[in-house]
Formats: structure tokens, sequence, C-alpha cells
């Protein structure tokens, strides 16, 4: 008996609406840093469209299990290394938080293009 895997009982307009959320996400995250870090609250902002970008990019690959357990490491690890940023102010911090989050989104990009 064949199995059905569960993204084909979606249909691809589905699918299509996870990745497409998850694209504008990052590219607004990429688009609005340079506007918003100098605000007062820029920081805060930034962490709300980081959270889309999490949320968008979990919900675009809940469906793949094993990518979805790889995606909810990563998301906190980069959770952490913002909390390090946040606590320990420092080039390292700022090295570790930047670095997880590149290395999260680039994940996120490769696993909804390829």
């Amino acid at each position: 008996m064949k199995e059905s895997c569960a993204w084909q009982l979606l249909p691809a307009g589905e699918y299509r609406w996870r990745h497409l959320a998850l694209l504008i996400s990052i590219l607004l995250l990429f688009v609005v840093a340079p506007f918003v870090v100098p605000l007062h609250h820029g920081i805060l902002v930034m962490n709300v469209i980081s959270v889309a970008v999490l949320v968008a990019g979990s919900y675009a690959l809940s469906e793949r299990k094993h990518l979805f357990a790889i995606a909810v490491v990563l998301s906190a690890i980069t959770i952490v290394g913002t909390a390090l940023l946040v606590a320990f102010p420092q080039p390292w911090a700022l090295l570790i938080s930047h670095s997880s989050i590149i290395v999260l989104v680039a994940f996120f990009c490769v696993t909804i293009l390829s």
C-alpha cells in the first residue's frame, strides 16, 4: 500500500502563500533594518519583525517534520543569541546574534526555494 505524504494533501496554493509570507517577512527584515534600528525603539521593532520571520518560516516548514525540527533548533539558537546581545552588549555577542540570524534566514531561503 502506497503511503501518502502530508505535503501531497495540501493544495499548491497553500504552499505558495506560506512561502510568499516567509519571503516577504525576510525581505521586510533586511529592507527596514537600516531605517528602524537608529530609532529609539528600533531594536524592539526589529525583534517583532524577526519573530514574524520565525513564525512564517516555521509555518512554511511545518509539513516537513525533519526540516521543521531543524528550524525550531535554529530559531532557539537565534533567540538565545539575541538574549546574549541584550545581556552582554559586547562585539562577540553581536557577532553571535547576527550570525545566528543569518544562518536561520539562509536555512529558510534554501529550504523554501529548493
